[in-house]
């Protein structure tokens, strides 16, 4: 296998909390990326339905374990934290705020296959001979595998990967692949949003511009 870059292989956790703003959901990421790896026994003692009660949101939603499959991050850095950056203590867990998503009120809790807009401005970067995993829509448009998640299958393994589509409920007429770059491969926000969508095992995937 290539040789991983600096977030190859980078375990990390999030919390999504949802607040309803009008007719849109908007939801506040926290993540542990710069402030710690996220131990397991802080993340398992955390108690999501206090977290909503104490700060008012309408879901606390655990997103992880997760491992970044990208090697690089370029023009942004959501690993190293700023003097700047908001911390908080979900429980004895560190984190820091690392962006904000929009999703449409009638979609509540994020969906499977359902785009969200997270605000970043950065670029992934993988390195040529890199094992990439896509989600190609019934449009024909293509999203890459950021990061693989523990959610709901707590021994996944990069290996794993590979043959992944054969454990996806994948809706009609969307497909899944893995292939071998043969070059470098950037995969970049446009004008500061990232359009992401997750399967149903919780993994991340940004679309392809």
């Amino acid at each position: 296998m290539q040789a991983g870059g600096p977030l190859f292989n980078f375990r990390y956790c999030e919390i999504l909390l949802s607040y309803l703003d009008g007719a849109e959901e908007s939801t506040e990421i926290w993540g542990t990326p710069g402030v710690n790896f996220c131990p397991q026994n802080q993340w398992d003692a955390i108690n999501f339905s206090d977290i909503e009660i104490e700060y008012g949101a309408l879901f606390a939603i655990p997103n992880g374990p997760r491992f970044f499959v990208v090697d690089e991050i370029l023009g942004g850095d959501i690993v190293s934290p700023s003097p700047d950056d908001e911390h908080r203590f979900f429980g004895d867990l560190e984190m820091r705020l690392l962006t904000t998503m929009n999703y449409s009120s009638d979609l509540g809790e994020s969906v499977s296959y359902i785009p969200g807009q997270v605000l970043r401005n950065n670029t992934w970067l993988f390195y040529e001979g890199r094992r990439v995993y896509e989600l190609t829509d019934i449009n024909g448009q293509v999203y890459i595998m950021q990061s693989f998640s523990r959610i709901e299958v707590s021994d996944l393994q990069f290996d794993d990967l590979k043959d992944l589509g054969s454990r996806l409920n994948l809706p009609e007429g969307w497909t899944f692949r893995s292939r071998i770059l043969s070059e470098p491969l950037e995969v970049s926000a446009i004008d500061g949003i990232a359009e992401v969508v997750q399967d149903d095992l919780g993994n991340s995937y940004q679309l392809v511009p």
